[in-house]
C-alpha cells in the first residue's frame, strides 16, 4: 500500500524547507519552521511530528544526530511540482 500524498501543511514544510536551501544554501531549524508556519516557538513537537511523517512518506530525508540534517527527497520535488493534496 503506497502512503498517501502529501496534506496541505506538509507541502507547506516542504515549501518552507526548499525555500530556505534556495535563499541560503541550508535547511531551516526546528525553531524557524515554526516560525514560517506561524506556530508558537513551543510547538517543536508539532514540527517533529510533521517531519516524521514527511520522512514516512518518503518525501523527505533527515540524517539523525546533525543540525538542520534534512533534504527533500526527489518524490517530495515532485509532490510540491504537482501540488497534490489529500
Amino acid at each position: 500500500m503506497t502512503p498517501a500524498g502529501p496534506t496541505a501543511r506538509q507541502l507547506q514544510v516542504l515549501s518552507a524547507i526548499e525555500d530556505s536551501v534556495r535563499r541560503r544554501g541550508y535547511p531551516p531549524s526546528h525553531r524557524e519552521l515554526c516560525a514560517e508556519l506561524g506556530l508558537s516557538r513551543t510547538s517543536l513537537n508539532a514540527i517533529q511530528e510533521l517531519l516524521h511523517r514527511l520522512e514516512g512518506k518518503g518525501l523527505l530525508q533527515r540524517d539523525a544526530g546533525v543540525s538542520r540534517g534534512m533534504r527533500i527527497t526527489d518524490a517530495g520535488h515532485l509532490a510540491l511540482m504537482g501540488g497534490r493534496v489529500e
